[in-house]
C-alpha cells in the first residue's frame, strides 16, 4: 500500500507557494517551509521539493549550500 498520501494536503496550498516564488524567486525551501509553518500548515523541505518538482521547479535545501570549497579542503597554510 506505499506512495504518496500526503501531497494533496500540500498541493491544495501550491498557488500560495508559487506566488511566494514569483514575488521572491530566490526562496530556498527551508524558507517556504518556514513561511508554511507561519501559516499553520507543517509539513517538510522534502514535501515541498516534491510539490515544486510536480510543477518543474527546482529549490536549493538551505543557505548552506553557499560554502565554497570541496568538502573536507582546507583554506590556507597547512
Amino acid at each position: 500500500m506505499g506512495g504518496d498520501r500526503r501531497s494533496d494536503t500540500l498541493e491544495a496550498h501550491a498557488s500560495k507557494i508559487l506566488g511566494w516564488l514569483e514575488e521572491t524567486p530566490d526562496l530556498y525551501l527551508g524558507e517556504i517551509v518556514a513561511r508554511l509553518a507561519d501559516a499553520g500548515i507543517a509539513t517538510s523541505g522534502s514535501s515541498v521539493a516534491r510539490l515544486l518538482a510536480r510543477h518543474g521547479i527546482t529549490r536549493k535545501k538551505d543557505c548552506d549550500c553557499r560554502r565554497a570549497g570541496a568538502r573536507g579542503y582546507r583554506k590556507g597554510p597547512l
